[in-house]
């Protein structure tokens, strides 16, 4: 029997200093796997450091987030009027009443829409306004449509009854679109986000 051979030559040099040579640059070879392995690891255990403090940091965050959007919430009246669609700045907030009888006739438009036409008008601004966004990256892009598909299939979820409204109402933001707002006993009404100029 023929005994195994490898195909690759893994003889040592014959002579004493080129097998020093040789054991001379394994170390160097290992000397500098071992500094990139620790460099990869000190790396690795400052993301992880940095993960826990965001991880520490998301809870007041949130708190901030809410506290925000409910006192957001708290400034909208529907009797405030608005700058009437096809002006420039269509849809604002304003504290004039030049556009107070305008906007009058397009709150009554926007009441005669059922709760769900109001959930796929908020998602379709939703849509509108992610497709004309051109610093999102294609991650982003897809992130905001699921979001936004989310938010249509709860909201539509809160009209239908599958879910129930809370004792102190619900929101469902979509986003870069606004909120539709859901209080016990009263139809639901959706605040857009004031647009970017």
């Amino acid at each position: 029997m023929i005994p195994y051979k490898p195909r690759t030559a893994t003889t040592m040099p014959k002579t004493l200093e080129k097998r020093l040579e040789v054991m001379a640059a394994l170390r160097t070879l290992a000397a500098q796997e071992d500094e990139q392995l620790r460099q990869r690891r000190a790396e690795i255990a400052a993301l992880r450091r940095e993960l826990e403090q965001m991880a520490r940091s998301l809870p007041a965050i949130c708190r901030e987030w809410a506290l925000s959007v409910r006192s957001q919430l708290r400034k909208y009246s529907p009797d405030q009027p608005r700058v009437p669609a096809g002006n420039p700045d269509d849809g604002q907030w304003t504290s004039d009443g030049q556009y107070a009888a305008n906007d009058e006739d397009a709150a009554a438009a926007s009441d005669n829409l059922t709760p769900e036409q109001i959930c796929r008008q908020a998602y379709s601004d939703g849509m509108a306004s992610v497709r004309m966004s051109p610093s999102l990256s294609p991650t982003e892009y897809v992130g905001a449509r699921y979001q936004l598909t989310s938010a249509l299939e709860l909201c539509l979820n809160y009209v239908n009854g599958v879910r129930p409204i809370s004792r102190n109402g619900n929101f469902v933001e979509f986003f870069g679109a606004g909120v539709v707002i859901f209080r016990p006993g009263i139809p639901p009404f959706y605040v857009p986000f004031p647009r970017r100029q």
